[in-house]
């Protein structure tokens, strides 16, 4: 992980703050405290306020010089409880320094305490500059915190950035510390580098003199200003080293910043106990027997040992760094072991999965991610034999214009199959002309294709409306066959919907047609499963480009909800993100009865690991994982664990061969779908429609494939 999350900055009191940070105990650097003594190694701030000892709440006192800084307005300095001291409140107004105390500063740090209430809105904490083509700024943002630098306005700025999909930058202190050196900045949170820039276009020099300095305000007089607090404002005329970092803001890091190696998607580091576990996927390229890992050491640090570490899966071994601060050098040791993971499950990047059992066989069916939108128009099939070693069956529906289905011209979206009478039944979400998502059917003699596509539609937000069905978009179809043969369809955007499928499978009974009710927080890709005469419902929740996108439990006792009303019983939330293993995002899903067993599993697609390994964002970049579904002696399905370890191998029965595909399949005939009847209205619901954020898209990209098979090299932690 990136952060320390919820670490409160703890003031250095007092006026001799760098006697102060000299005495910083680095207790997490070598196994044992080791005191930095003050020869020199630590330069002094040029500038420092604490806000400590003021005359009154409206000054501020430079605590290393003269530049005495002027607050405005609203702002204040005030007493915080949980620092127990001073911090500057800017109240939504500002405070300036010195004018000119920044000219020509080319080679500087700059570090304070920062406590954000601020969310999306355009602002700057901090602002160094001239005017609205020359500036410095640092904006933080509940999920984004932004260091930029210019001389030719916006739409030049170079940039250092961190991202917090979890959205915890905000209500809590963090110290924040941005190095300027010449022609690179880097950024650090807590005392971790989180990205660096180098070849910048500005310096501060290219903003000539009197430059202006503002905490709280922008060059912009459309911008708001800076509502939170801030505390430690230091400033050094001068490139602080990682070290020197670390000391002034008392973090407790490890003696190396990423860990690397081929098929790497993961890695933990438990600074207590001083033990590394590194996590490699089969599907990103790790090999059967072990990796070989390679260390990014911090400027104070060595391993010993030198070069990369061969880690054999389930064995520790031992490493050592050489610790040197230029105070004092020590040895530290780490114990490292290594985890051969089975999630993701697939190479590549595929989401929305619906996993299936024909025959002696598995099989998923998933769309093809990575493009901005959603925006592909293939599905892809994948076979098992033991669910955890997947092959490629290739392109089974093409749904760009001219493709393969007569009414659709993109977006391939969240697929579904069913058997039924020797036939493989494929339902699929795609646009027509209009921009419309609808879920069309094709069908096939064996579960990998060819497919053929009926010439319209089967589902769309027109005939739910008709209907007086809410329904935000007509997407996310699962299939549902009842223990007397009858099946259903359940699909829904924004709300929930189930229909009766027609004997040819290929049409609906929309006089059946009806909406779910009791789907709490319900955006998509509702499923059931049935168990002991329960219906068991399953449905995503939030956004899909959200990390906190998950899914939602609840039963009835009927496939039209609770005495055939539509509601359904709410239990509880069934499969969330886990935060420090960054496995975030997991959501739309499918369930999976291996036949004849009371056993289940769960495949989900969420954010590919590693976090930040795109720089395009991560909602429409994903990948597919399996986990076991266990039920508790109550009935209900238990809480799923998702894991980046996977599931163990499990075989099915030998079965009759399923009938090998053809080279034309049979043409399917279509069954007109039933006319609305008369006087059947259906309750309604209101909904707004996702604009399609709830669903993915496709694109083979077998070349991306290939590259991150074979070069995935991952942290938790990201440093450009």
């Amino acid at each position: 992980m990136y952060f320390n999350v919820g670490k409160k900055i703890k003031k250095l009191v007092g006026t001799t703050v760098l006697g102060a940070m000299l005495a910083l105990s680095l207790t997490g650097l070598t196994g044992q405290k080791m005191q930095v003594k003050a020869e020199n190694e630590f330069p002094e701030p040029v500038l420092y306020y604490d806000f400590e000892n003021e005359a009154d709440n409206k000054t501020v006192t430079d605590k290393v010089g003269e530049n005495h800084p002027t607050l405005y307005s609203r702002a204040r300095v005030e007493y915080n409880y949980d620092l127990e001291s001073n911090v500057l409140n800017t109240r939504g107004s500002y405070m300036e320094f010195p004018v000119g105390f920044f000219d020509g500063l080319d080679e500087m740090t700059i570090s304070l305490d920062v406590y954000s209430k601020m969310t999306n809105e355009n602002f700057f904490t901090f602002a160094v500059g001239k005017s609205t083509d020359q500036y410095l700024f640092l904006r933080t943002r509940s999920g984004e915190w932004r260091w930029a630098i210019t001389k030719g306005s916006w739409g030049a700025e170079d940039d250092v950035m961190v991202s917090d999909v979890n959205n915890k930058f905000s209500n809590q202190w963090r110290n924040v510390t941005l190095v300027l050196d010449g022609n690179e900045m880097r950024m650090y949170i807590d005392g971790e580098c989180v990205d660096s820039q180098t070849g910048l276009r500005a310096t501060i020099s290219d903003f000539g003199t009197d430059v202006i300095g503002y905490i709280g305000k922008s060059f912009y007089d459309g911008d708001r200003y800076f509502n939170g607090m801030v505390d430690n404002v230091r400033v050094y005329d001068q490139a602080l080293t990682d070290t020197q970092i670390a000391i002034m803001s008392g973090a407790e890091l490890t003696p190396f910043y990423d860990v690397t190696g081929t098929g790497v998607i993961a890695w933990t580091a438990d600074k207590e106990n001083k033990a590394l576990t590194v996590y490699a996927a089969k599907s990103a390229g790790a090999p059967a027997d072990g990796v070989v890992i390679s260390f990014k050491s911090q400027d104070y640090a060595t391993l010993e040992s030198g070069g990369d570490l061969q880690v054999a899966y389930g064995q520790e071994n031992e490493v050592s760094f050489t610790m040197n601060t230029g105070a004092t050098v020590t040895s530290e040791g780490w114990t490292v072991n290594a985890v051969l993971c089975d999630n993701p499950v697939l190479s590549g990047q595929y989401a929305d999965p619906d996993i299936d059992v024909f025959g002696d066989t598995y099989y998923l069916y998933c769309t093809t991610d990575g493009f901005a939108g959603w925006a592909g128009t293939v599905f892809h099939c994948f076979s098992s034999k033991n669910l955890v070693d997947w092959t490629d069956e290739g392109v089974i529906l093409d749904v760009s214009k001219g493709g393969d289905v007569p009414w659709s011209v993109s977006c391939a979206w969240a697929p579904t199959i069913e058997e039924k009478n020797g036939k493989y039944y494929f339902y699929f979400c795609a646009k027509d002309e209009t921009g419309e998502s609808m879920i069309g059917v094709a069908v096939a003699d064996h579960p990998a294709g060819p497919y053929t596509a009926m010439d319209q539609p089967l589902m769309t937000v027109s005939m739910c409306k008709e209907y007086e069905v809410s329904m935000g978009q007509a997407i996310d179809p699962s299939i549902f066959t009842d223990d007397d043969g009858t099946s259903y369809m359940l699909f829904g955007n924004g709300a929930a919907a189930v229909v009766k499928l027609n004997d040819d499978m290929v049409s609906c009974d929309l006089n059946t047609l009806q909406n779910y009710y009791g789907v709490s927080g319900f955006r998509e890709a509702i499923t059931v499963t049935k168990r002991d005469g329960i219906y068991h419902f399953t449905w995503s929740c939030d956004d899909t480009g959200s990390p906190n996108y998950h899914v939602r439990y609840g039963t009835a006792n009927s496939i039209f909800g609770n005495d055939e009303s539509g509601n359904i019983d709410y239990k509880y939330v069934i499969l969330s993100k886990n935060d420090e293993l960054d496995i975030l995002g997991t959501g739309h899903h499918s369930m999976l009865q291996i036949p004849g067993e009371d056993e289940y599993y769960i495949a989900y697609h969420r954010f590919f690991t590693p976090i930040g390994f795109f720089s395009d964002g991560t909602g429409h970049h994903r990948q597919t994982c399996i986990d076991k579904v266990t039920f508790g002696a109550d009935g209900l399905m238990e809480v799923v664990t998702p894991t980046l370890e996977g599931v163990e191998p499990r075989l099915l029965p030998k079965t009759e061969p399923t009938t090998a595909p053809t080279e034309v399949p049979a043409e399917p005939t279509a069954a007109p779908t039933k006319a609305p009847a008369e006087g059947n209205p259906q309750g309604t619901q209101d909904v707004t429609a996702d604009g399609g954020n709830g669903t993915l898209i496709i694109i083979i990209a077998a070349v991306a494939v290939v590259a991150v098979a074979a070069v995935v090299v991952v942290v938790l932690k990201k440093r450009k």
